[in-house]
């Protein structure tokens, strides 16, 4: 006789009698208490400076949701930036760059981006990546072409495979068809291409859709 699958109830309440299983989440949970608390102790110099704007929050990410604040504290924001924050902290900070309201800072994003060429803080890398490419305008093609092309940049350059398709429409696929064979953005371009193929063989095709 087959044997029944154990539901969701039977295997948390088989785990939680466990007692190495408990143990092992106790651990866990106390690591984690103490990174929570680590994390919290390292942003307190930001809150302290946001303070001074007038702006009293708990923690610096409740600015995602305060777009007219967010505004206020973006120069306070960028020079926390150029500090020496664990690259989950900068990471997060840039996270609050990927909005087109950031525009005004445009420069400094990009320069403090290729600034960590071939480094290992690959979360903030990433995140300024994606402000960058929120933030671009038509007038950036040619600079989002140039850091797609910049190796030492690495897989971060996978924010900018849209929007160099968006920018530069004919030109950003034939600039993508240069770099089919790029390690760190093959597989992505590779998608977009059998995407585009797809759709044009709709557009031709009516009756597949």
């Amino acid at each position: 006789m087959k044997k029944k699958p154990e539901t969701a109830a039977a295997a948390v309440a088989r785990l939680n009698s466990d007692p190495e299983y408990l143990a092992r989440r106790a651990v866990h949970d106390a690591e984690m208490a103490v990174l929570i608390e680590r994390r919290h102790k390292e942003v307190a110099p930001l809150l302290d400076d946001l303070r001074t704007l007038g702006l009293d929050l708990t923690r610096p990410w409740e600015l995602k949701e305060r777009a007219d604040d967010l505004k206020i504290a973006f120069p306070v924001l960028l020079q926390h930036l150029g500090r020496s924050y664990s690259d989950n902290t900068l990471g997060n900070i840039a996270r609050l760059f990927q909005t087109r309201d950031a525009r005004a800072h445009w420069d400094s994003i990009l320069s403090l981006y290729e600034s960590l060429a071939n480094s290992a803080k690959a979360f903030s890398q990433d995140q300024l990546a994606s402000a960058i490419a929120v933030m671009a305008t038509k007038s950036d093609f040619q600079t989002l072409v140039r850091l797609l092309r910049d190796p030492r940049l690495g897989s971060s350059r996978l924010a900018f495979v849209p929007a160099v398709i968006k920018l530069g429409k004919d030109e950003g696929w034939a600039e993508l068809r240069l770099l089919e064979n790029d390690p760190a953005l093959s597989k992505e371009i590779a998608r977009r291409f059998s995407g585009k193929v797809q759709r044009e063989r709709t557009k031709d095709n009516p009756t597949r859709r």
